[in-house]
C-alpha cells in the first residue's frame, strides 16, 4: 500500500512540473482503452489541474471517440462523487456552455437510498486512514442532459449507443473513466459533435448535497475556478483530505478545461 502510494506521489509530481500549457492536449489512442476502473492505460498520460487537488485528469481520443479518465485520492471528493453524482458537460465549441452532459453514478438519493441514511453517511468524518463508505455496486444507469434542446432523459448504459462509464475504488484511489462518441457516424444515439483536431470545452460538476436529486436545479457552471489552467502549486499528499470546515465534506467542484483533440500524426510534449 506504501509503496502504491508512494509511486502515484512521484508520477503526480513529475507531470505537475512538466505541463505548463493552459490548455490540454488530449493523446491520440494508439493502443486498446479498456472502460474498466484501472488506471494502468493512462501510464504517462495524466495531468494535474490547478484548483483540483489530489486528481491526475487524463484525455485520449481517435477518430470515432474521447476517452477521459480520473484518477482521485481525494476522500472528501470520492465520498461526494459516490453520493450526491458527477456530470460531465462537452461544449464543441470550445468554450463554457452545457451544451451536452453525461451524470454518472446517479448519486445515493436516486438510487434509492433512504434519506436518513443517507444524510448520515454523508455527515461522516473520515480519518485519514479510512476509506470512504462506498456501496458495493453502482446502477447501470446513467443521466443524459441537452439543456439547449430542454432534454434529460435516463438511460442504460449499453441503450445510449456507444456511451461507457465505470468508476472503481482501490488502493485508496477511485479510478473514473469514460468513453464518449465524438462524431455521429450514424449508430450512435448521443455524441459531442466534432472531429478530432478541434478544440472542446469539458466541464467537470459536482452536485452539493442540499442539490442532491434536484437535477433542475443546478446553477449554471462558472469559468473562473481553473478553466483548464496549470500551475506549480502543490496540494497535499495523496490520501490527504483537504480542509472542508463541515465534517470531511467537500465544497461542490466546478471545473471547465480547454482539450485539444489529437490526430493520428499528433505528438504530445509535456
Amino acid at each position: 500500500m506504501k509503496k502504491y502510494i508512494l509511486h502515484f506521489i512521484i508520477f503526480s509530481l513529475t507531470l505537475f512540473y512538466g505541463c505548463k500549457s493552459p490548455e490540454i492536449t488530449s493523446y491520440w489512442r494508439d493502443s486498446d482503452v479498456k472502460i474498466d476502473g484501472n488506471s494502468e492505460d493512462w501510464q504517462g498520460k495524466t495531468w494535474i489541474i490547478k484548483d483540483l487537488n489530489n486528481v491526475l485528469v487524463g484525455f485520449m481520443n481517435d477518430e470515432n471517440y474521447l476517452y477521459l479518465s480520473l484518477t482521485i485520492s481525494d476522500r472528501a471528493l470520492q465520498h461526494q462523487i459516490a453520493f450526491s453524482g458527477f456530470t460531465f458537460w462537452f461544449d464543441r465549441s470550445g468554450g463554457e456552455e452545457k451544451i451536452f452532459g453525461v451524470h454518472y453514478p446517479l448519486g445515493m438519493e436516486e438510487m434509492g437510498m433512504p434519506g436518513d441514511r443517507r444524510r448520515k453517511m454523508q455527515e461522516q468524518n473520515f480519518s485519514r486512514d479510512s476509506l470512504p463508505a462506498f456501496p458495493e455496486n453502482f446502477s447501470d444507469e446513467l443521466d443524459i442532459y441537452e439543456p439547449t434542446k430542454g432534454k434529460h432523459i435516463r438511460m442504460r448504459k449499453q441503450e445510449t449507443g456507444g456511451i461507457d462509464v465505470v468508476l472503481h475504488l482501490s488502493r485508496g484511489l477511485l479510478v473514473y473513466e469514460m468513453k464518449i462518441p465524438i462524431t455521429d457516424k450514424g449508430t450512435q444515439l448521443y455524441v459531442i459533435g466534432t472531429t478530432a483536431e478541434s478544440t472542446i470545452g469539458v466541464g467537470v460538476e459536482t452536485v452539493s448535497n442540499e442539490m442532491t436529486g434536484r437535477r433542475g436545479d443546478r446553477q449554471k457552471m462558472g469559468g473562473g475556478q481553473g478553466g483548464g489552467g496549470m500551475d506549480g502549486r502543490r496540494g497535499g499528499g495523496p490520501g490527504e483530505m483537504p480542509p472542508s470546515g463541515r465534517g470531511g465534506i467537500r465544497e461542490p467542484l466546478k471545473l471547465w478545461i480547454k482539450v485539444k483533440l489529437a490526430t493520428s500524426d499528433s505528438i504530445v510534449l509535456h
